[in-house]
């Protein structure tokens, strides 16, 4: 979906690429189900919105990188209806497809395959204390990144480590290798916990 953006209006969405525009009034949107994809070493957070009469539905499915997503969320928060509370529902836990029924033209909203994790939800609050969507995105997209490095220089100095030892010089590539890598993950398990 590259070079394509979301336009959020006060009565409905445009979904621009550069094939053309793709417009949709906030009022034939039947149903919005949000929903994660694990792309390893991120999770892309998707919205399916289905718009069209019965029989002849049509699912239009966007996902937070495209430009735009945020905006278009807020617009969704203000129908009658639409589980405010989701993003913390479908971004927690990591990894899990989380898929929720934020939005349902007559219906009830808020219905998820599981029980949200957060204390404030089992309470009955709203989760405005956690990081917001972007600043959580980010935090995870670090860890991931640093955890994926963390493995190729393992690798790396595997690789080293052996012709090393073949050559007679190998005592300190082997020390990182049983000391340094298991102290690295620790260090990322920690951040990784404080995070959540």
């Amino acid at each position: 979906m590259r070079g394509t953006k979301i336009i959020a209006g006060r009565t409905g969405f445009s979904v621009v690429d550069p094939e053309g525009a793709d417009t949709v009034a906030y009022d034939e949107v039947n149903a919005i189900v949000a929903y994660k994809i694990d792309e390893f070493t991120t999770d892309l957070v998707c919205c399916d919105i289905e718009t069209g009469p019965p029989g002849g539905e049509q699912v239009r499915t966007l996902h937070e990188e495209i430009e735009g997503f945020d905006a278009l969320m807020k617009r969704f928060e203000a129908l009658p209806g639409f589980y405010r509370d989701w993003r913390w529902t479908v971004i927690q836990p990591p990894f899990a497809e989380n898929r929720t029924l934020l939005f349902r033209r007559g219906g009830e909203a808020g219905c998820s395959t599981r029980t949200p994790a957060s204390p404030d939800h089992q309470a009955g609050g709203s989760a405005a204390a956690a990081p917001g969507p972007s600043e959580r995105r980010t935090m995870w997209r670090w860890v991931k990144r640093h955890a994926a490095w963390l493995l190729i220089m393992s690798f790396i100095m595997g690789v080293f480590s052996t012709a090393a030892s073949a050559s007679g010089r190998g005592g300190l590539l082997m020390l990182w290798l049983v000391i340094g890598i298991p102290i690295g993950y620790w260090v990322l398990s920690f951040v990784e916990r404080r995070i959540k």
